[in-house]
C-alpha cells in the first residue's frame, strides 16, 4: 500500500500545471495499474534490455507475450544498488519488441531456454 501526495506547496513556478498533470499520471499508475518489475544489472554495460517472450525447450509463450501487466518497470542497478527506475507501458514495449524481433538475433539463455529480444535502451526514448 502506498500513498501519493501531490506537491501543492508552490515550490516550483515554471510549468506548474504541466508538472501537476505528470504527478496525477504517476499517481494513477501506482493506484490502479498492474506493474511488472524487472531488475537489470547488465544494462549499464550492454546499453540494452532483454525482453523475454518465450520459455522452455517447447518455446511456450512467456514474458512480454503473456504478461497481464499494464506497465513494465525496469530498475537499472549496479553493484546491486538501484539507480534508475523506468516505467513503460506494455503496449508501447510490445511495439518496440516487434520492431526489433529478428529470428536470427534471438537470445536463448538460462536454464529454461528463455528466448528474448535485445532492445537498445535508447529505443525506449524514441517517439513513433
Amino acid at each position: 500500500l502506498c500513498m501519493i501526495v501531490y506537491n501543492k506547496t508552490g515550490d516550483f513556478d515554471i510549468d506548474c500545471q504541466f508538472g501537476e498533470i505528470g504527478q496525477k499520471e504517476l499517481a494513477d499508475i501506482f493506484k490502479s495499474a498492474k506493474i511488472e518489475v524487472k531488475r537489470d544489472r547488465k544494462a549499464w554495460r550492454t546499453k540494452n534490455i532483454c525482453i523475454e517472450f518465450r520459455q522452455g525447450k517447447n518455446a511456450k509463450p512467456s514474458g512480454i507475450s503473456t504478461t497481464k501487466s499494464d506497465y513494465y518497470c525496469y530498475i537499472f542497478t549496479k553493484d546491486d544498488k538501484s539507480y534508475v527506475y523506468l516505467i513503460i507501458s506494455v503496449e508501447r514495449l510490445k511495439k518496440i519488441v516487434k520492431r526489433y524481433y529478428d529470428p536470427k538475433k534471438i537470445i536463448i539463455a538460462g536454464d529454461n531456454y528463455n528466448r528474448s529480444v535485445l532492445i537498445p535502451i535508447s529505443e525506449l526514448f524514441t517517439i513513433d
